[in-house]
């Protein structure tokens, strides 16, 4: 995979570049990021690596994440001393906190001083003793006693809600964020082993966090879950109006399928991949395309264990959808349950589920979890005239940079150091209104 390239100036401030490295279960994604002086944050190029990563030495770890480090700066004659890195693998919860700023006295304008300030203290709030913070997404901000105009303009009420609350003259503002929790000691093996491919780590980006950064901006005001199925874990992000509310992640993906179809059918792994790849899950048991023929495998150094008559390749398929849809209704059905009787975030009578991630386009996926959830899925953010395979790879990408920018001003806000224009910026993607 790679992305439109765009021309990278000499004279670019340094701290306006970004690269960020995505590991997954079979793919490594290197993306090289930069600010824009005119267009805010841009993706400059993207390279991809198919890999097994969970079968590696961790020599040949490290030898790939330098590789694919390569592939995307090589031709931009960049030579990066830091990194983010993204592990898709890692299994994350969520809490709702506030950080609040107060003003006493006479009426504050709001500046990005103040944003910082209360968006620090969101992030200070305590944790539990088995548990770090492994990212922060500002999801809302409210101004309290605010001092109110007689008169406003259109232009101005409109400018006012893009940018709130910058310039709001008020006697507080809390910042409410989503902190993003992992358990103890996975921020720091992800360092180590930046570290030890020769790089310094960044920050740790949190996948479902890139994600939602990523499709956002895609999704109407109403509520919404979010589902991102990949092969070794599930993420579930809730969404009430405009607000993040909850992020959970399951050990639990496509690879879990595969192997239950290899166990029961007595098949190799690329065997078991390969038929659940061909079939539609829902009650019948087709091809996932009509008509389609199955391919006979051929395994490597072995000879091929299915009879070269399609007809008797054929008959595999009802076996194989039922061992899937038997599988997903399992597990979703335990997840849709949990939801029902979760008193802090039920899933809201009018929502809209929004399927992600590479496991997601499974023939009859969407029609079983309609039945499950009693919502309408979708793949994707639904937006029309879009290829549904690349804009997956287009939220997430976009995901992986806004959270490396929002990262990167947040540390240099905690340092006091100075942020480039650009930087800036850039800042302006990342606020939003509590509606």
């Amino acid at each position: 995979m790679s992305s439109p390239t765009v021309t990278l100036h000499q004279d670019m401030d340094p701290r306006d570049l970004l690269v960020v490295v995505l590991i997954g279960a079979h793919r490594l994604v290197a993306l090289l990021g930069c600010l824009h002086a005119t267009m805010g944050a841009r993706t400059l190029d993207s390279r991809e690596l198919a890999v097994d990563w969970h079968d590696l030495e961790e020599i040949d770890q490290r030898a790939k994440l330098k590789e694919v480090v390569r592939l995307v700066c090589a031709k931009h004659d960049v030579e990066p001393q830091g990194i983010f890195i993204s592990f898709s693998d890692i299994r994350v919860g969520s809490r709702l906190v506030d950080g609040q700023v107060n003003f006493p006295g006479v009426p504050h304008a709001i500046t990005r001083h103040e944003m910082d300030w209360a968006l620090r203290l969101a992030e200070e709030k305590p944790l539990g003793t088995d548990e770090e913070l492994i990212d922060l997404v500002p999801v809302g901000w409210s101004t309290h006693g605010q001092v109110s105009r007689s008169t406003i303009s259109a232009t101005d009420l409109l400018q006012q809600k893009r940018t709130y609350p910058l310039g709001v003259e008020c006697q507080g503002l809390s910042c409410h964020a989503l902190q993003i929790i992992g358990a103890v000691g996975q921020k720091e093996q992800l360092s180590r082993l930046v570290q030890s491919a020769g790089f310094s780590c960044e920050g740790v980006i949190a996948q479902p966090a890139a994600l939602y950064r990523g499709i956002a901006s895609s999704l109407e005001g109403h509520s919404s879950l979010i589902i991102d199925c990949g092969a070794k874990h599930t993420s579930f992000l809730i969404r009430l109006g405009d607000r993040l509310v909850q992020v959970r992640t399951f050990e639990y993906g496509g690879d879990d399928i595969t192997k239950r179809i290899a166990d029961n059918l007595g098949l190799n792994w690329d065997q078991a991949e390969k038929l659940k790849r061909q079939v539609n899950i829902l009650p019948g048991g087709e091809a996932a395309e009509p008509g389609a023929k199955v391919i006979p495998f051929h395994a490597k150094g072995q000879q091929t264990i299915f009879a070269t008559i399609q007809a008797e390749v054929d008959t595999l398929l009802p076996e194989v959808a039922k061992i899937c849809r038997d599988a997903i209704n399992e597990f979703f059905t335990a997840r849709a349950q949990e939801f029902i009787d979760d008193p802090n975030h039920p899933l809201p009578k009018k929502c809209q589920i929004h399927l992600v991630g590479r496991a997601s386009q499974l023939a009859g996926l969407t029609t079983v979890l309609e039945t499950i959830f009693t919502h309408k899925v979708i793949l994707g953010s639904g937006k029309a005239n879009r290829n549904v395979g690349d804009e997956l790879s287009g939220l997430m990408l976009t995901g992986l940079l806004v959270s490396a920018v929002d990262q990167r001003r947040q540390h240099q806000a905690r340092e006091g150091r100075g942020l480039s224009q650009h930087l800036r910026t850039a800042w302006a993607w990342l606020i939003r209104p509590v509606e």
